[in-house]
């Protein structure tokens, strides 16, 4: 390849530590035309189209089984989208005797697996505020299990972590329970 441009041929590793080749033209130091990738124990193989950069089709073949996908990937996404995510959290979320009491406001910062059938894994809270509000978002993120549709890479559906930050917001000078 020269300034941008010619055929690239790279390998690196995957996140399950398989070895992986990927293959294509590049224009103007962008994916363009046909790109493949495969594993190097020939378990897994796709082809993928780009137009200067744009992903347009893509098909896969993992052990044999061919799957065509519309997008290389797909992020997670609770049922309903973001609207609904955010209303469910505020129709959950309690805010905390003892934080309301002490005029404690802060964000907690969640993070979480969404597994490939749905369902939720591997909860950790990345930002503590303290005064039960680390407690009472985790309790209602979980709630949330099994209302998510999975993310997806090259069509087959996979593991992703997912964030989400939830804020605590005592309203006026006073807050009564």
């Amino acid at each position: 390849m020269k300034n941008g441009e010619g055929y690239w041929r790279a390998v690196g590793e995957t996140p399950d530590g398989k070895w992986l080749l990927e293959e294509g033209a590049v224009v103007n130091g962008i994916k363009d035309g046909k790109w493949i990738g495969k594993l190097a124990d020939s378990t897994r193989y796709y082809e993928e189209v780009y137009d200067l950069g744009q992903f347009k089709s893509g098909v896969s073949w993992i052990n044999g089984t061919k799957t065509e996908y519309a997008s290389a990937r797909v992020q997670p996404e609770f049922k309903g989208g973001v609207k609904e995510l955010y209303k469910f959290l505020g129709m959950n979320i309690r805010y905390p005797v003892d934080a309301a009491r002490s005029g404690v406001s802060g964000r907690v910062m969640l993070s979480f697996v969404v597994c490939e059938d749905g369902s939720m894994c591997e909860y950790k809270v990345e930002n503590r505020v303290g005064y039960g509000l680390d407690e009472e978002a985790l309790r209602v993120v979980k709630l949330m299990n099994g209302k998510w549709n999975p993310g997806e890479m090259r069509g087959q559906k996979v593991r992703v972590k997912y964030n989400v930050p939830i804020n605590f917001q005592i309203e006026g000078p006073t807050f009564r329970r």
